[in-house]
């Protein structure tokens, strides 16, 4: 899974019909459990759920994120840097969620535009960068192929895409 909130998507006792809708690619120079975890603590790992990265480089002399998509066949992308600013609008509005079928009540909060908006998008290209403005706070790549996830349910986004990790801090 590639998520930070799973809840009940399948039943985990027929794994078998639904491979892979989500995952984790750390880089890591070994394949064992202490260099996995000290990869992922460094950050240096990206979600994805169809989407293949060459490379994920941030240059913090220069603030520059870059990210290269490893390009499927007849495949289209978008790469999209989105962050925040300093000075952002740390306003919330709570929202109710009622009960229904098998998932609870539940509450939350909805934030401001401007956690998570999106400086610069490219399309019809594999390779971009992005070079943090001084009042930016963090920046992440959102990689979003044109092609539809071979499995897709209400909670998965509608095209391939990849979330690199927010760096820039």
């Amino acid at each position: 899974m590639a998520t930070d909130d799973t809840h009940n998507y399948f039943d985990f006792r027929d794994y078998a019909t639904f491979p892979g809708q989500g995952w984790v690619v750390v880089r890591s120079e070994k394949l064992d459990a202490n260099s996995l975890f000290q990869a992922m603590k460094r950050g240096d790992f990206y979600s994805s759920c169809g989407v293949v990265l060459k490379d994920v480089c941030f240059d913090s002399a220069t603030k520059t994120l870059t990210v290269e998509v490893d390009p499927a066949e007849n495949v289209n992308y978008t790469i999209r840097f989105v962050g925040t600013k300093k000075g952002f609008d740390a306003s919330k509005v709570p929202f109710e969620i009622p009960q229904e079928d098998n998932l609870a009540h539940r509450q939350g909060f909805t934030y401001s535009d401007q956690i998570g908006m999106t400086f610069l998008t490219v399309t019809g290209i594999t390779t971009a960068s992005y070079k943090m403005a001084p009042e930016g706070m963090y920046v992440r790549a959102v990689i979003t192929s044109d092609k539809a996830p071979q499995y897709r349910d209400q909670n998965k986004p509608e095209r391939e895409t990849a979330w690199t990790q927010p760096v820039g801090w």
